[in-house]
């Protein structure tokens, strides 16, 4: 028998199970859930160690505990071009995704694409803006990829941000030139 570290009881308890979305106390050890149900039927699951948790009519439901995110960006990143492993398969994917972006946007405007990753998908090459210039020559093109430490952009970007051949690089950051000094 599993004897539980933990039992919450005393609230709504939210299961995300369809069949059985609310109960009134839940066991839990090692971060497993041991038994869900009304507080007479966690029991079987408690002994002296077990700590009991009144929730005094609380509700308590899933959580996620994430270390490390960037909530104002991924706010954002809702409106961007999804270039993700996570929705595509292959670069020939992505690149198609990247290409009815930029036919659809008018010239112009911005087009910002985010989860382009060649460390995600093997086939995905790292970019320079040469090449993103001949994808995108009439917008700006902002493409971060998952890990949001890396940015590709084309030269119309550059320029609209301020940024050229002569701009020193970045305290915290760099520009990638070329062999000729060219971003």
């Amino acid at each position: 028998m599993n004897h539980a570290q933990t039992v919450f009881y005393g609230g709504d308890i939210l299961t995300m199970d369809p069949k059985r979305p609310l109960v009134r106390a839940i066991a839990v050890a090692d971060g497993r859930i041991l038994a869900v149900g009304d507080s007479a039927d966690m029991a079987p699951f408690r002994n002296n160690r077990t700590q009991d948790v009144d929730l005094c009519g609380r509700t308590l439901m899933p959580g996620l505990i994430e270390p490390h995110s960037h909530p104002l960006i991924s706010a954002l990143l809702y409106d961007w071009v999804d270039l993700s492993a996570f929705h595509h398969q292959a670069a020939a994917d992505v690149m198609n995704t990247l290409k009815k972006a930029i036919d659809q946007a008018r010239p112009g405007v911005w087009i910002c694409a985010f989860g382009y990753d060649p460390i995600l998908l093997r086939d995905l090459k790292a970019l320079n803006a040469d090449q993103l210039d001949r994808l995108a020559p009439h917008n700006p093109l902002f493409i971060m990829i998952q890990s949001m430490h890396t940015m590709f952009v084309n030269h119309m970007a550059f320029q609209r941000a301020g940024v050229s051949d002569q701009t020193p690089q970045p305290r915290l950051g760099t520009y990638e030139k070329d062999d000729q000094g060219r971003l």
